[in-house]
């Protein structure tokens, strides 16, 4: 609970960034009235940055007491409130003023700031927030950016307009299309933009391909928004089923096929609701299609006799239920992300793969030294269209990948969530998913619930044509399809691409037909998947295991290293309070922190909503006493999070070295 003393602190830093807007809406208007149009420019944006550290305040600012103390702060906060309110209105009309049209505006260095001011918010950050320049004639603008301090600007310059632009600041980012864009906003997540701007460099971008950018990047955020939440809430837990699975991982085969089924075709099987329609017919594929599917998915094939070869299991939460009465031992290969539950690795399966289910996951490619990444959009479907692009299956086949919610069903007949439905609100703006099964809500993230929170919906086209009503992540899903279709076709020898889910959304890209005529077409000769599955996995003695258990001893040093020094640094920060060190040891010390955490960066995934929420307090600092309190609290998270992470490095190694000894023994 927020002390007073805690309260009125907090809303002192409201009344210094307000005072701090009020004075420099002084000098606006001190500059107005020499004609000094620079100075204006410059102090307006100024104004931005601190209405940006002001929101930032308040959003974490409890309430005023209703104490003497708080009535009192009240009455002296009024008029600094209204100074700094006439400042604001002061920047809004210089910003509004009459200036030469764009076309001018365009024809020199001056009329690019302007353009510049004119573009960026007033309420805005300089160091987090996006600009999105899109067209290949854009540097001057970017200049302009660069001039007012904008870090983040990124150029999108799609091939079809042409070369990009070259003559850019050092640290814009340019991109040519949405896989791209996508890689970008990835590295997004741990510090996400609170705010975006657009901009066409002129005609030659059409409303249409500037409105569709636009359209992508706020997806691309979207999703970076969802990392960084799954991050936060998951972090800790990504950290431990990785290490507890190491052991396992170490001793067994990485994904990591190259061309191994060329021409063998790939039906990927999903759980959507189309799927009762042609389940029966993947009955008849074995030995001349490779049924890849989904943890999810077993269970409806299993009620519909159906054996697939090829089974992926990626979500950390507890899929466990996923298998509850399935024999995996008749499946040809079961492939696990990572940082899946444990007792996954224990399932009896002929074969077990593993592999990287995204970024998050990079650190332990490191640790076990390859790079067994699976590109995808968040779905295990894009991981498994993925796969079939490395084993070079053709063609690849979606089916029950709907991607959508016909007549409120959520899964197909025989689905383990079977009864799971998809209710629209009368409005039509958003849907909530009721009635889960005991084995979903008893996941981490549902925590117990029966039904979801309500998720925002929007329409896309649909398979048989017209708009179908989809969720904003299953969108997001389907266009990362599309943007894949559009890629795969530009390649020599790519695969035909089928989506078969005969409903749900359309696939810009694939071909859709019934998966009758595409096995009539495409699935007549026979292979021996076993021994294609055999080429891909039998790589000979690997010394894996070793290696990696020599870098689980690395990183144990090193983070009983980072512990150490983030445990000086706390002592030391109390010396700084006590006049008995200055400040340039803890700036030392600081950068001795970040040399600690580099080699395992990692460590910051137990704490990273602490850490992203200490840096953000520290960023607004406005006294030395708050820069010391953020600097503490960062040291005692880093430390804190050694020391949870060391006991499960230690028995990781003890594991995977018992099994390195075992081996050594056969």
């Amino acid at each position: 609970m927020t002390t007073e003393r805690e309260a009125l602190s907090a809303w002192d830093r409201v009344q210094q960034r307000l005072s701090a807007l009020a004075d420099a809406g002084t000098r606006v208007r001190q500059a107005v009235d020499a004609g000094d149009g620079r100075v204006v420019r410059d102090q307006v944006h100024q104004m931005r940055g601190i209405r940006a550290a002001l929101a930032r305040d308040q959003a974490r600012t409890p309430d005023l007491p209703s104490s003497p103390a708080g009535v009192e702060f009240i009455a002296k906060l009024a008029p600094v409130r209204q100074r700094a309110t006439e400042a604001a209105a002061l920047a809004q009309t210089w910003l509004e003023r009459e200036v030469p049209d764009d076309a001018v505006l365009r024809q020199s260095d001056d009329g690019y700031m302007t353009l510049a001011e004119r573009l960026l918010p007033t309420v805005w950050d300089v160091d987090v927030d996006l600009v999105v320049l899109i067209g290949p004639d854009v540097c001057g603008m970017a200049r302009a950016l660069a001039a007012f301090g904008q870090q983040r600007i990124v150029v999108y310059a799609p091939t079809s307009l042409g070369a990009p632009p070259t003559d850019l600041p050092g640290h814009a980012i340019v991109v040519r299309d949405r896989n791209e864009l996508d890689e970008v906003g990835k590295d997004f997540s741990a510090d996400l933009p609170e705010r975006m701007v657009a901009w066409r460099a002129g005609p030659e971008v059409s409303a249409s391909l500037f409105e569709r950018v636009n359209t992508e990047v706020r997806e691309v955020l979207a999703a970076a928004t969802v990392d960084r939440n799954t991050v936060a809430k998951f972090g800790d837990l990504w950290i431990q089923q990785g290490l507890a699975n190491v052991p396992a991982i170490a001793t067994l085969p990485a994904f990591a096929a190259d061309g191994e089924f060329a021409g063998v075709p790939m039906v990927i099987v999903a759980p959507g609701p189309s799927l009762s329609k042609n389940v029966h017919l993947l009955k008849g594929l074995k030995g001349k299609a490779v049924v890849a599917a989904f943890s999810h998915t077993l269970s409806a094939l299993s009620a519909a006799g159906v054996v697939p070869d090829l089974v992926l299991a990626a979500d950390m939460e507890d899929l466990r239920y996923h298998f509850d009465g399935f024999d995996v031992e008749e499946v040809e290969a079961l492939a696990l992300a990572y940082t899946v539950h444990p007792d996954l690795f224990a399932l009896p399966a002929r074969r077990t793969l593993s592999f990287s289910s995204n970024r998050t996951d990079g650190w332990m490619g490191e640790l076990l030294g390859e790079d067994a990444h699976v590109p995808n959009g968040g779905s295990v479907a894009h991981m498994a269209f993925s796969m079939g692009l490395k084993m070079g299956c053709n063609p690849i086949v979606l089916v029950g990948q709907d991607l959508s919610f016909p007549e409120g069903k959520v899964y197909c007949d025989g689905n383990v969530d079977e009864g799971a439905r998809a209710d629209v609100s009368d409005d039509g703006r958003s849907l909530i998913v009721r009635d889960y099964s005991d084995g979903y809500a008893n996941m981490q993230s549902v925590s117990g619930a029966k039904q979801s929170q309500p998720c925002r919906t929007v329409q896309v086209p649909g398979h048989d044509g017209g708009q179908v009503v989809t969720t904003v992540p299953f969108a997001m899903f389907r266009r990362w399809f599309i943007a894949q279709a559009k890629s795969v076709a530009s390649q020599d020898g790519s695969p035909t691409l089928l989506n078969c889910t005969e409903g749900g959304t359309h696939i810009d890209g694939m071909r859709h037909m019934p998966l009758a005529d595409a096995i009539d077409a495409f699935m007549n000769e026979r292979f021996d998947i076993s021994a294609r599955f055999d080429a891909m996995t039998d790589r000979g003695p690997s010394t894996r295991a070793r290696a990696t258990l020599a870098r689980l001893e690395q990183y144990r040093t090193a983070v009983r290293h980072c512990q150490v020094t983030a445990k000086r640094g706390v002592a030391l920060i109390k010396k700084v309070e006590r006049g008995r060190a200055n400040l340039d040891r803890l700036t030392e010390a600081e950068k001795a922190l970040s040399a600690a955490i580099a080699p395992i960066r990692f460590l910051s995934l137990v704490a990273q909503k602490q850490i992203a929420e200490i840096s953000a307090q520290g960023k607004d600092a406005t006294t030395l006493q708050d820069n010391l309190a953020s600097t503490r609290r960062l040291f005692l998270a880093v430390q804190k999070a050694a020391e949870s992470i060391a006991p499960r490095i230690k028995r990781a190694a003890q594991q995977l070295g018992h099994a390195c000894q075992e081996k050594r023994s056969a």
